[in-house]
């Protein structure tokens, strides 16, 4: 256990970037053999962690064994999808796009949320910011429960379809589905149910919290517009990143790390304050714990 001093970002430093890639490179390459796959299939959303797992996979089975998956919605922010073809056309894999809008049509996810070009979720997000934008968004006192299931069910249903494709993708050209969600995202239940990120027959980007995953980008070479992006979801209007949503990724992380090392409540309230604590331990007990053990199984006598 570490020394209890006060938590800085030095604790979260990877000080061996180049050792951690090559046990990706092993990881990756035994799970692709003992699975019988011709290559890897990874949906992107230009973000840092998907672009960290197209960096692992292509250094551990070739550039041309690698297709990435970039599936924006007429929502997507361009930037993303910048960064989603910049990443794939400097490491050279494959890159499919395919936008699903018309599919959530069909399937009525764009009438769910008929408030989407109102304002009101900028409108919302900009309010949070004003008072500080460390709590949830969405949460059901501020907007009403029932506008809180809505975008649940708008955001939720781009990943899940998301995930469709990338099974879909994986069974054509028999291919590992490679996950993208890291361990922060893990621990507190903040990626959506049964999406894209979660999706995967192997997660390489899991062992790193949040911040790891923008240090280990900067030591592939990644540019720095992309390895220190905001996380943003791009899921929904006036939500800009994961940060307004769940609170800041750095103070997040450390708390985990407190967490994770045996701190107690009292340490990490001494440095971080009892709000900060209290919301990473509410989603670690909470929707993180209950994700972490899906699905659930009865143990039952017979």
């Amino acid at each position: 256990m570490v020394t209890k001093t006060k938590l800085t970002e030095e604790v979260l430093r990877i000080k061996d970037p180049v050792g951690v890639v090559a046990q990706e490179k092993v990881f990756i390459q035994k799970e692709m053999a003992e699975a019988n796959r011709d290559g890897v299939v990874i949906a992107s959303g230009g973000g840092k962690d998907s672009s960290l797992a197209i960096c692992f996979s292509a250094a551990a089975v070739g550039a041309d064994k690698v297709l990435v998956l970039y599936l924006p919605t007429e929502e997507s922010k361009t930037i993303h999808g910048e960064h989603a073809r910049w990443v794939a056309q400097w490491l050279g894999v494959r890159l499919e796009t395919i936008d699903i809008t018309p599919v959530l049509r069909t399937m009525g996810v764009w009438d769910i949320l008929p408030e989407m070009n109102t304002g009101i979720f900028e409108a919302k997000a900009e309010a949070e910011r004003e008072i500080g934008g460390d709590a949830v968004i969405f949460r059901a006192r501020s907007t009403g429960q029932d506008l809180v299931g809505r975008g649940n069910a708008f955001a939720g249903s781009q990943h899940r379809l998301r995930a469709v494709y990338l099974s879909m993708f994986a069974d054509l050209e028999n291919r590992l589905m490679v996950g993208c969600a890291n361990y922060s995202e893990f621990r507190l239940g903040s990626s959506i149910l049964f999406g894209c990120d979660e999706l995967a027959e192997v997660m390489p980007v899991r062992p790193f919290y949040r911040t790891q995953v923008m240090q280990l980008l900067r030591s592939f070479g990644v540019p720095r517009e992309i390895s220190d992006k905001l996380s943003d979801p791009d899921v929904m209007l006036g939500v800009e990143s994961i940060d307004q949503m769940f609170g800041p990724s750095l103070e997040n992380d450390l708390i985990l790390y407190g967490l994770d090392h045996g701190f107690s409540r009292e340490e990490l309230e001494e440095q971080f304050g009892s709000d900060a604590v209290t919301r990473v331990t509410s989603l670690v007990n909470g929707a993180g714990k209950f994700k972490r053990g899906l699905p659930h199984i009865p143990v039952i006598n017979f």
